[in-house]
């Protein structure tokens, strides 16, 4: 909301956890306004006579792909926790 404020105009926000904001419909990352966008699009999209696949691909073949691969790693030793976040600090040069 603050880069509203100053002027911004936001068209999509994301979060790795699957939180979708788009634009200024709801400022929240719920998936709920995502759905709607979807929605909307695959309506406009349809009414050419294409789906949803056919449309990522002339994205996917004009822009390029975005490919993100998120993991997660649990450890419950806390002194091998305390060195991993140590090591990632790296004396506070990042």
């Amino acid at each position: 909301l603050s880069l509203q404020e100053e002027g911004y105009h936001i068209l999509l926000g994301y979060e790795e956890a699957i939180g979708f904001s788009c634009g200024g419909i709801i400022p929240d990352k719920d998936g709920i306004s995502a759905i709607g966008i979807v929605a909307t699009m695959a309506a406009s999209v349809c009414s050419r006579g294409e789906t949803l696949v056919s449309h990522l691909q002339h994205l996917h073949d004009k822009y390029g792909e975005f490919v993100c691969n998120n993991g997660y790693y649990r450890c419950n030793d806390p002194a091998i926790v305390k060195r991993i976040i140590e090591q990632m600090r790296n004396g506070g040069r990042y």
